[in-house]
């Protein structure tokens, strides 16, 4: 392929000994673990650099479309490497269910990086089509967060799940029944219209369900029924 001048290259790796070291530029790496961020020259050159010898992953972003990733090998005895490839996206795909086993079109689906690539904008969305079906570009050897949300004329609940993507991967989503969750927003005396009210999972941090309260600070939100789980 063609060098990739400019783009950012981060390197993200773990030893055993937790030490540091140390290149004439001040510490590098305390803890057992090792993070840093380089550019690419005009040539799309990166380094020399000195680092601890450990297994790497790689995260490249050239700016104009989705990082990718690439494993660097740099332990004692393996062979330096002298080029970092920028992989091609790949499809995550698979089918919506309510949990009656029935496709459910028009729903939602969002994919978030929860691996490397967290935090560098690796999310994208779609919506199922008529049998249910969605795809989603996303990149390869990363951990995703698969959020499925229904659309508005389907009365069932956001539904999550947890995907390792290799190269391609098929995670097929079941959304369950809905119910109503209700309240009223008040400040002192008077209610607060306007506010966004979320219901999170108290162990992983993801929206359940959202909602916004009107000009009487009342909101309704669509929320999982447990019987239909």
């Amino acid at each position: 392929g063609s060098p990739v001048p400019g783009a950012v290259v981060r390197i993200d790796g773990s030893y055993p000994a937790a030490g540091t070291v140390d290149n004439g530029m001040g510490p590098l790496a305390t803890a057992g673990r090792f993070v840093r961020t380089w550019q690419a020259d005009g040539g799309g050159v990166v380094g020399p650099i000195t680092v601890p010898e450990t297994q790497y992953t790689a995260v490249i972003d050239d700016g104009l479309a989705m990082p990718s990733l690439a494993v660097l090998d740099l332990r004692l005895g393996q062979p330096s490497p002298t080029e970092l490839t920028k992989a091609p996206p790949v499809a995550l795909s698979g089918t919506v269910r309510n949990s009656s086993g029935a496709t459910v079109s028009g729903a939602q689906v969002s994919a978030r990086s929860s691996g490397a690539l967290s935090g560098l904008g690796a999310e994208t969305a779609t919506v199922t089509d008529s049998n249910g079906q969605y795809t989603l570009v996303v990149a390869a050897n990363d951990e995703y967060q698969v959020t499925v949300a229904a659309a508005e004329d389907h009365r069932f609940a956001s539904s999550w799940t947890d995907v390792a993507v290799g190269a391609g991967a098929v995670a097929e989503l079941v959304v369950g029944e809905a119910v109503a969750l209700e309240g009223r927003i008040l400040g002192g005396q008077q209610p607060v219209p306007g506010a966004q009210v979320l219901l999170l999972d108290a162990l992983t941090g993801v929206t359940i369900a959202a909602g916004v309260t009107g000009a009487d600070g009342q909101f309704t939100m669509a929320v999982p029924d447990p019987g239909t789980l």
